[in-house]
């Protein structure tokens, strides 16, 4: 399990591109995700295994609301909108797409290839993503299928896994 990722603060196209293609469980599963109440009201979809927390602080949009709660709970952000990813990066936060996660997820062992390959087709059909985010995923995930054992042996030395 990789510590860093055990929590985020979730936008809500994130969750919805997450229910379309089926990976909303599975994420929720291995990660605790929070968002405001505006942002799970947004979604539309009653009933979401997402936490629902309202930041202390002020926020105008759904969007602000997320970068908030990721500030507050010093958590990382998951969103597909690159103006809200820029916002959580000027305040020092990690940040994700929900591609990045299904990344994560497989180099977790929480999905395997053949449910990668799945959830990212699926994905694929309802997200917007430009080619150089699908490139940049690929690589990625031609590393993790390529290299699953020197990157678990990485992150153990630098503290990225529970003992």
């Amino acid at each position: 399990m990789f510590p860093s990722l055990k929590e985020a603060s979730v936008d809500a196209s994130s969750i919805i591109y997450m229910l379309k293609c089926g990976l909303l469980g599975k994420t929720a599963a291995h990660i605790k995700l929070y968002c405001s109440p505006p942002v799970a009201a947004e979604t539309g979809w009653p009933g979401l295994p997402v936490t629902q927390v309202m930041p202390k602080g002020r926020f105008s949009t759904n969007d602000e609301s997320v970068v908030l709660l990721g500030e507050e709970m010093n958590i990382p952000v998951i969103s597909e909108d690159k103006k809200l990813l820029m916002a959580a990066e000027r305040k020092g936060l990690r940040y994700f797409n929900t591609l990045m996660i299904l990344n994560w997820l497989l180099l977790d062992s929480a999905v395997s290839e053949e449910e990668y390959l799945e959830y990212r087709a699926e994905l694929v059909k309802v997200a917007r993503y430009n080619n150089r985010v699908l490139e940049y995923a690929e690589e990625i995930h031609k590393n993790i299928k390529q290299n699953k054992q020197n990157i678990i042996n990485i992150m153990k030395n630098y503290g990225g896994f529970d003992e």
